[in-house]
């Protein structure tokens, strides 16, 4: 007796189809979409931050020091750049003393004490009276 005439005929198995994806592939394909989602968000805040910063450095280049009217342009253009990067303090609303030790605090601590009296000295020129020398 043959032992090869026992067997039954080979079946090809059902082909696997590739729709619908796994659920596996499912929860990649969520986890990549809220990726996207977030790094896009993030890079639109950057660029807002950057474009604040751009032009900050825009109007600085602007300013001209020897003019009397230097110090309130650059209060100014602290106090708008410090709007943007701070919106949830109210920075407008400070000045003086308070508006000062908010500089100061917001530096890294090395560059606080080196630029605190500079900040002083800019809060005081503030309310100076100017004199206009006309030739």
């Amino acid at each position: 007796m043959n032992p090869l005439q026992n067997l039954k005929d080979i079946r090809t198995p059902a082909s696997i189809e590739i729709w619908p994806p796994a659920y596996g592939w499912w929860l990649l394909a969520c986890l990549l979409l809220v990726g996207i989602c977030i790094l896009s968000i993030w890079l639109v805040k950057m660029r807002k931050v950057s474009l604040a910063k751009r032009q900050a450095l825009k109007a600085l280049q602007q300013i001209d020091a020897s003019h009397l009217d230097s110090v309130p342009q650059l209060n100014q253009l602290l106090k708008r750049l410090a709007m943007t990067y701070f919106p949830n303090q109210n920075v407008q609303q400070m000045h003086g003393a308070q508006w000062t030790i908010f500089l100061i605090q917001t530096l890294p601590s090395k560059k606080a004490e080196g630029v605190s009296e500079t900040f002083e000295l800019m809060q005081q020129a503030l309310y100076q009276p100017h004199t206009s020398e006309k030739p």
